[in-house]
């Protein structure tokens, strides 16, 4: 335990100094990113709805997102 005590301020001294004073000075790797393509993920099902579906094998979980164009901006003018 005593062992423990001496050694964790080194540490978190050392990780202490390697944080920048201010925000400005933070450096950030070059983000290496290509945005998908949506036409390739767009599918219309029979019924004239278009979707987009998109796999991700990283979990196996199945996440869906609904949006519905809905609201008074839709209603003719007048009304």
């Amino acid at each position: 335990m005593s062992l423990f005590l001496l050694i964790a301020p080194l540490a978190l001294g050392q990780s202490a100094g390697q944080i920048p004073a201010h925000p400005r000075e933070l450096k950030f790797p070059k983000l290496d990113y290509t945005p998908p393509r949506r036409a390739e993920y767009r599918q219309v099902l029979g019924n004239g709805v278009a979707g987009y579906f998109v796999e991700d094998h990283v979990l196996p979980l199945v996440n869906m997102s609904v949006t519905i164009r809905t609201g008074g901006y839709l209603d003719p003018q007048g009304k």
